[in-house]
């Protein structure tokens, strides 16, 4: 055996020991990275109340196990039509989370739709590289991971990884980590919203027993219609509320109660019947849905330019007496990172 065969031997014996090398160097990775996300699981039924602690908790280790600049997880809505930013973390991340992105949309959108991970080592050079974000914030971007959060069931989101510290991409390791990473961030999400949902479903509850209660006590009317529309401002998180009755003889609506900003201009206006959706509520006994008031043409714009109140979102059901719609009520705008109201929450106020 010559010299060169020699070489050739001990070259591939080196490159064989690199593998081995680098895949229990992932292999330790991967277990260090998943203990800590199992202690974040059993964290979830004791310690959280919604689960955006639990998932910056879980980017937070993300970024420094494989020392990336910025992240993100953002979680589906329950019509599965958009991303939501749950938590951001890195350069600029509470103006990031403003943003929402449509299903098949971005990088993101695509991966939360085909259930695709997507590793782009050059975003500039990507056609579904969606640079609206980067640009209103004057964010660089050079370099995106980003993969979906599944559980056997559904998909609950994608998890996105933005510029690898250094010089360097990332690479096919970090995509093989995350990938399995994603089952486990999907299960955390899966558990925390569970917890959140059943203590939001006592609260519903203790809100329900109190609105009965002062339906069945000696109560002023005026005052009992103020004080059952302040429990529903609670039960569905709303920052305001209303209620509308038909005046025949004018063949309009008149405020009988309007809680919240403006309140006291809010009840000088009237809504002629068919205007706007009380109107059409009063008039076909139909409850409405609105996710976006600002954009919506049905939306009745006097209340608001009269009062100086901001619509975003509401609820609109009819008040019926006897088989007879007397009015309707609303809630308005709703609270926290969703703003808006959802279908099982039209049911609810129903």
């Amino acid at each position: 055996m010559n010299q060169s065969d020699n070489s050739e031997d001990l070259l591939r014996t080196l490159k064989e020991k690199d593998l081995t090398i680098r895949k229990l160097q992932q292999e330790l990775l991967f277990s260090q990275f998943q203990l800590k996300l199992i202690h974040l699981v059993g964290e979830v039924p004791t310690k959280y109340h919604d689960f955006c602690g639990v998932l910056d908790k879980i980017i937070g280790t993300v970024l420094e196990v494989l020392e990336v600049e910025a992240g993100s997880i953002m979680v589906l809505d329950e019509d599965k039509l958009n991303l939501s930013f749950i938590v951001t973390k890195g350069e600029k991340a509470r103006d990031v989370k403003v943003f929402r992105l449509k299903m098949g949309e971005g990088i993101a959108g695509y991966v939360a739709q085909t259930g695709k991970p997507r590793l782009v080592t050059d975003v500039t050079k990507d056609p579904q590289w969606n640079s609206e974000i980067s640009e209103k914030l004057n964010l660089v971007t050079r370099n995106i991971l980003c993969v979906p959060l599944n559980t056997p069931d559904e998909t609950m989101g994608v998890l996105q990884l933005i510029n690898k510290k250094g010089d360097g991409p990332f690479t096919n390791y970090d995509l093989e980590t995350m990938v399995q990473m994603g089952k486990e961030i999907a299960l955390v999400i899966k558990n925390a919203l569970l917890v959140n949902e059943s203590q939001k479903m006592i609260n519903q509850l203790q809100t329900l027993i109190k609105t009965t209660a002062l339906i069945n006590a000696n109560v002023a009317q005026s005052n009992l219609l103020d004080q059952i529309m302040a429990a529903s401002e609670e039960l569905m998180d709303a920052e305001a509320s209303s209620i509308m009755l038909i005046n025949e003889e004018d063949s309009e609506l008149e405020f009988q109660v309007a809680r919240g900003e403006k309140s006291d201009e809010v009840m000088l206006i009237t809504v002629p019947m068919g205007e706007g959706i009380a109107g059409k509520v009063a008039e076909t006994g139909i409850s409405e849905l609105v996710k976006d008031a600002e954009n919506d043409p049905r939306i009745y714009k006097k209340v608001d330019e009269f009062s100086e109140f901001t619509t975003r979102s509401l609820i609109c059901v009819p008040l019926i007496v006897k088989d007879k719609i007397i009015g309707v009520a609303q809630v308005l705008n709703k609270k926290g990172e969703r703003g808006y109201f959802n279908r099982k929450e039209l049911e609810l106020f129903e």
